[in-house]
């Protein structure tokens, strides 16, 4: 409303509007709200371009930024394929709750080293999907490591979802529903838990971890540790918890046998931009590195699952 009185002076049509909308709960879903709003505008002004939009335009107040964003994901995929291939995945509704994420059969992601997209098309229709794929789910530590891992020529499928600033039980939700078709040849990668730890939520942190773990007995599993604050004194009590979630993230390792650790313990402020929080490029590449060497690794592709017993443990 504020940007609106402000350019007002420029506007041509002054009428301003209020229709009842969805609400976005979280810091990293703006975007999405914001395309599903402009498409339902659009598709309302396609078939009645002379009604006002308050009389007949109607937002679906339950909608579901995860599915939508799944929706957009679909169609990039469906609009890049060759025109003699069918289509590579469902395009369901918006707001449907029966989506099937797709298995690597369905999508092959083509290396990012080809020449240009029609290579990469030509590439993609020839090639016989990979055998073994890798999913990487995590908040802003984890951006640009599926870009990274293809430019190393990993010789597996890898893909992510990636949400920046999120807390960990929206990765957690969106890991459930994303390994659904992944077998013991498969990989995920876990990236998460800044945010947690520092809204002094360390401990819920890891429970919800090992809860994950034990969901994921099927897979192969592999968790970040959480890098230091370079933009707080390394004696500052949230680095302190850090280094404490740190050493607990570590024993899972050694209790899980599907479970490998990407320890970033070892990162320097040399990784780091220049704010201190944030990993730069040196830093995700010494990520993706230690991810690679740890997928590499020959005998890591096959899972033995375990029961846990937790009740030995308190809260």
């Amino acid at each position: 409303m504020s940007l609106i009185r402000r350019v007002s002076s420029i506007l041509t049509y002054k009428k301003i509007i209020t229709l009842p909308c969805p609400q976005q709960t979280n810091n990293y879903d703006c975007g999405v709200f914001a395309m599903y709003f402009l498409e339902e505008v659009f598709k309302y002004r396609k078939m009645c371009s002379s009604t006002c939009l308050e009389d007949g335009l109607s937002l679906n107040t339950n909608f579901d930024a995860t599915v939508y964003r799944w929706k957009i994901l679909c169609k990039v995929c469906n609009f890049l394929k060759p025109k003699s291939c069918d289509l590579l995945v469902s395009n369901d509704s918006p707001c449907s709750k029966n989506i099937s994420y797709p298995s690597s059969k369905q999508i092959t992601i083509s290396k990012t080293s080809d020449i240009s997209l029609g290579t990469k098309l030509k590439k993609s229709a020839s090639m016989k999907p990979l055998k073994n794929v890798v999913r990487i789910f995590g908040d802003s530590h984890g951006r640009d490591s599926v870009d990274n891992l293809n430019r190393s020529e990993l010789e597996k499928t890898t893909s992510g979802f990636i949400m920046p600033s999120a807390k960990f039980n929206p990765i957690v939700n969106n890991i459930k529903s994303g390994t659904r078709d992944l077998s013991n040849n498969d990989h995920v990668v876990i990236v998460g838990g800044a945010n947690d730890v520092y809204c002094n939520q360390a401990g819920s942190f890891l429970k919800s971890m090992l809860s994950l773990l034990q969901v994921l007995n099927f897979t192969n599993v592999l968790i970040s540790t959480i890098p230091i604050r370079y933009d707080l004194p390394e004696w500052s009590c949230v680095n302190e918890e850090i280094r404490k979630t740190n050493s607990r993230i570590k024993q899972y390792r050694g209790r899980m046998q599907n479970v490998k650790v990407i320890d970033l313990t070892d990162l320097k402020r040399e990784h780091f931009t220049r704010h201190g929080l944030h990993l730069n490029w040196r830093g995700k590449k010494r990520m993706t590195d230690k991810i690679k060497t740890i997928l590499d690794e020959k005998g890591n592709n096959t899972v033995i699952e375990l029961q846990y017993d937790l009740s030995h443990r308190g809260n």
